[in-house]
């Protein structure tokens, strides 16, 4: 039988730099095919990551100037 009860292990990353976040989720596809929908990337950051409000503010930023540049 299958185990359908996978456990998750978020990525704390509060200990790196204040860009971190921003760097992880631009060069991951699976993020960022989804950028054109900010809400649902920030969800998918929520199940994934343990980040700072400093990290999630700038992450914020960069897909709004990534955004701006290809619209």
């Amino acid at each position: 039988m299958k185990d359908t009860n996978k456990r998750y292990i978020l990525r704390d990353i509060t200990e790196y730099s204040d860009n971190e976040l921003a760097m992880q989720v631009m060069n991951d596809e699976h993020f960022y095919i989804e950028l054109a929908n900010p809400k649902f990337v920030l969800a998918l950051v929520d199940e994934e990551f343990i980040y700072t409000d400093k990290q999630k503010e700038i992450l914020i930023d960069t897909m709004r100037e990534d955004y701006e540049d290809y619209n």
